[in-house]
């Protein structure tokens, strides 16, 4: 079982293809037995919580104090550590990352993954899957950060919205790493 990541920003809305993808990409990587990760609660993170729901697994919901007053979604499985914290956890622990299109925080989150990785304190050989299109604001960060001198994590980085390539690079790397 891999843990992986999926994050995005939480102002998508129920009827949007993002919230779509993110569901049905949960509920595939939760039926397939990798244990999903989110942080918020609403959004993508809303989307996953869901989808991994509705094929019986408690997803792993890393939430920032302030988010748990307003929080109705979620039950037993919020942690409420802190904001920094809760980054540490979601860049440190997961083996797998899907970033979905966001704000301040998701741009944040893959910014300290990225850096993580360039220090060597994560494995810069977990993937790294972005779910906007060319040009857009992630694939721009995950651009940069390579052009920097940082080619090795060029291979790891995949930039897709079809769901069956996502989980082909999430399941070729897991037999890569022997799991």
């Amino acid at each position: 079982m891999k843990k992986v990541a999926i994050l995005g920003g939480s102002g998508v809305v129920v009827e949007s293809d993002d919230y779509e993808l993110a569901f049905r990409l949960a509920t595939c990587l939760a039926r397939a037995g990798h244990q999903i990760m989110t942080a918020g609660f609403a959004g993508i993170a809303s989307a996953v919580a869901a989808g991994a729901r509705s094929v019986g697994q408690v997803p792993n919901v890393l939430l920032d104090v302030g988010q748990v007053q307003t929080c109705h979604f979620y039950e037993e499985e919020v942690r409420e550590d802190g904001y920094f914290v809760n980054l540490q956890a979601i860049v440190m622990q997961p083996e797998a990352y899907v970033f979905f299109p966001g704000n301040q925080g998701t741009r944040m989150q893959l910014q300290a993954l990225l850096h993580m990785m360039d220090k060597g304190c994560v494995d810069a050989g977990r993937p790294i899957i972005i779910c906007e299109d060319h040009g857009l604001t992630l694939y721009r960060l995950a651009e940069d950060f390579m052009e920097q001198g940082r080619a090795a994590l060029q291979s790891n980085i995949l930039i897709t919205r079809d769901l069956a390539k996502i989980c082909e690079k999430l399941d070729r790397n897991q037999v890569a790493q022997g799991a």
